[in-house]
């Protein structure tokens, strides 16, 4: 963001402070200090010149997910997402990105994943045996947590969409992060680079059309790739796939499964589309489901809290905001929290794996619904 254009929305502020009551960070934490108005009233200073403690600067600049809740409660209508990014730009500019932030982001640049590795660690989550062409009309493209933490999740979808016919193809050990981690922290030509080498891969593969499972690179393909580099290629998450064949009846949910569940909005998916139907209507196309809402769901709902590295800079913050969804889902009976994000899935399976919390379990769609397809 240039600075006129910061300046403007640094001076758009009338100190409502309506936005802190919707900050999932700042609600479990009570801590001005992680306040989105904060992260405006700071960079209102750096613009006039007056020094900002590290500490202060570090919690306004990387005590945020992005999640984008507080945008669309401010009424002035301020974009304290880009506000943010501009501060972090700057901060990396004057080397005091927190450590553990260059060291992810070194792992995206060197080695194409958020925890680093090369072409075993994208082929780790591959089945064995598998056979599948060169070229096809669509690419499956897993993310960085499929194969990191979770190998089932991506073997399961890849069955359904081969079981439902789908012309498919993965780019298996040559895919590589998205790289919206360096676009969020203010990376924009490491961003620019791994954003094209992506799109040359997937267009000599010669597809119509990429099968995303992360959330993040839904968003990045969709939304950031066009802006940096002018390429728009169709993406769609596999909750929208996985609908369309439900709906056709290429796919039938028929095993019961009776459970009460909430759907979690993540973020990347639901919040930035709009889309917060479609996979709720997949989730009743399950037979004995019980979908019940959060207290806070669908544009206002909470995020996770793990997004944009927050949790390796404030892990403890990052915990408490996943903790109020399972808390909040517990007092309503809720058995699963269903999520369309890997890495939300993540988040809530730690805390609770972490706390010991029995009688409720976090499961992303596509393994939810690939237990009822017979």
């Amino acid at each position: 963001m240039p600075l006129e254009d910061l300046e403007n929305q640094v001076s758009s502020c009338i100190g409502c402070r309506v936005c802190e009551e919707k900050c999932p960070l700042y609600l479990a934490s009570r801590d001005p200090g992680f306040s989105p108005w904060r992260k405006i009233e700071i960079a209102g200073r750096l613009i006039k010149g007056i020094d900002v403690p590290l500490e202060d600067l570090l919690k306004a600049v990387y005590g945020c997910t992005l999640c984008g809740i507080c945008e669309r409660a401010c009424p002035t209508g301020i974009r304290i997402t880009e506000v943010v990014r501009a501060l972090r730009t700057r901060v990396a500019r004057e080397e005091k990105t927190p450590a553990k932030i260059t060291r992810m982001c070194s792992n995206i640049i060197g080695e194409g994943s958020m925890i680093g590795g090369g072409n075993e660690f994208w082929a780790s989550w591959i089945p064995e045996g598998l056979s599948l062409p060169e070229k096809a009309e669509n690419i499956y493209l897993v993310g960085c947590m499929i194969p990191f933490k979770m190998p089932d999740l991506g073997r399961a979808t890849l069955e359904m969409l081969l079981r439902a016919g789908v012309d498919l193809t993965i780019l298996g050990e040559e895919e590589r992060c998205c790289g919206l981690l360096l676009w969020e922290h203010g990376l924009v030509e490491e961003f620019r680079k791994a954003a094209e080498e992506n799109v040359k891969k997937i267009k000599r593969r010669n597809t119509g059309r990429v099968i995303v499972s992360c959330a993040a690179c839904y968003y990045a393909y969709r939304e950031i790739y066009p802006k940096v580099i002018g390429e728009r290629i169709e993406v769609k998450h596999v909750i929208e796939v996985l609908d369309e064949l439900v709906e056709a009846g290429r796919l039938k949910p028929r095993k019961p499964l009776k459970e009460r569940v909430s759907y979690f909005d993540a973020c990347h998916f639901t919040r930035y589309t709009g889309k917060y139907d479609l996979p709720r209507r997949l989730i009743e196309s399950i037979p004995g489901i019980e979908l019940v809402e959060l207290p806070r769901s669908r544009e206002f709902g909470y995020c996770c809290g793990i997004s944009s590295g927050v949790k390796l800079v404030f892990k403890s913050l990052a915990d408490s905001a996943g903790r109020m969804i399972i808390d909040e889902a517990r007092k309503m009976g809720v058995r699963k929290i269903v999520t369309s994000c890997p890495l939300c899935m993540y988040q809530f399976a730690s805390i609770i794996e972490k706390d010991n919390i029995g009688g409720i379990e976090a499961v992303d769609l596509p393994l939810l619904l690939y237990r009822s397809i017979d």
